[in-house]
């Protein structure tokens, strides 16, 4: 099929894409933000136990997990709409408000997808520079607002760099925004940084009815290959959404399986425990071996390369699977996910290696 057949929007953000031809099992995989842990065995339990029912589609609104989240946030079940992944949800947002016509402002670097999904529907995406910390300039994006803005995406803790937001900028930040604009705010690593996350972050969607919060089974929830998610918003901004989804949207195992997660607390706390463990250790190391590493809230660690050789970047990629900074926008610097105890110490062996410590 010719490009000249494709809509124009998707025509401007064409980019070829080839199947990957080499197999890269034997490299360490340290990429995709994924959680090192195994569901547990209770959650594990609850998807085997749903097995007898896979002939049937799941209940189309995912009745049993919001009413499962409104315990958890303590809002109403109509606060809530279930995705696959949060990624889908990002889809619908520029779907149904964007056009040809709009703007949409994102920082520096953000999650890629905040910035296609708004291309492919039409829109014009404004970068706004992060802040000398790599955190989220808000000032500055205020005042990039123009009457053509629709959304703002914001990412908290922000990807790639893991720097947060404290609670009082970004409630100040809101309330200087027109409540005609949405304000995206993407939570996938929030849990990483605060177990309780759920009591902090509701105020804003109590607060303001133009802030829909995007969160994940994906990453702290250990769930990634069961793709289920949510957003969180006052329930005339999620009615505004529904109707454009395909249900369902969700399958039964990620369901099953993502509201047994909200009711295991020992495995939340595990994963807490775990990521900051290794997230230590991998600190320490890289700091003894003179790498700058940026203080993260999340699961992964964004890494300078100015005390480097510039040809590290190449060694390393023979051996590991990681971000390259230059997809982000930041050459300088690279990504890595914190794995389990084996793959971080192995990773800092191949580093060492490298710069021949």
């Amino acid at each position: 099929m010719p490009l000249t057949k494709v809509k124009k929007a998707f025509v401007e953000q064409h980019r070829t894409q080839h199947y990957p031809k080499i197999n890269a099992k034997h490299k360490l995989a340290m990429d995709r933000n994924e959680n090192p842990l195994l569901p547990s065995k209770r959650v594990q339990d609850a998807i085997y136990q749903e097995f007898n029912q896979l002939s049937r589609y799941p209940e189309n609104s995912g009745f049993k997990l919001r009413n499962a989240l409104s315990e958890r946030w303590d809002l109403n079940p109509d606060y809530f709409l279930i995705g696959n992944g949060s990624f889908e949800i990002l889809s619908l947002l520029a779907l149904v408000f964007l056009d040809q016509d709009s703007e949409v402002i994102v920082p520096e670097g953000t999650f890629i997808w905040h910035k296609r999904f708004s291309q492919f529907n039409g829109a014009k995406v404004i970068n706004v520079p992060l802040n000398q910390n790599f955190q989220i300039h808000l000032s500055h994006i205020v005042d990039a607002i123009t009457p053509q803005t629709k959304i703002i995406w914001l990412t908290n803790p922000f990807n790639p760099t893991g720097t947060i937001l404290k609670k009082q900028d970004l409630l100040n930040f809101c309330s200087k925004v027109s409540s005609d604009i949405i304000i995206a705010i993407d939570e996938a690593y929030i849990e990483f940084a605060n177990l309780k996350s759920e009591a902090t972050s509701k105020q804003f969607v109590i607060d303001f009815p133009n802030v829909i919060l995007l969160r994940t089974f994906s990453k702290f929830y250990r769930l990634a290959a069961l793709r289920i998610g949510y957003a969180v918003a006052q329930p005339e901004l999620i009615q505004t959404i529904l109707p454009y989804r395909i249900p369902p949207n969700h399958n039964r195992l990620g369901a099953v399986a993502a509201i047994e997660s909200l009711h295991d607390k020992t495995s939340q706390k595990e994963t807490f425990s775990y990521i900051k463990n290794e997230k230590e250790y991998l600190i320490t190391e890289l700091e003894a071996l003179d790498f700058k590493v940026i203080q993260s809230e999340t699961n992964f660690l964004f890494i300078s390369l100015e005390k480097h050789p510039s040809d590290f970047i190449e060694k390393l990629a023979e051996e590991v699977i990681f971000k390259d900074g230059q997809f982000f926008g930041f050459p300088n610097y690279f990504r890595i996910t914190i794995g389990n105890t084996e793959q971080n110490r192995e990773l800092i062996r191949l580093i060492k290696k490298i710069i021949n410590y």
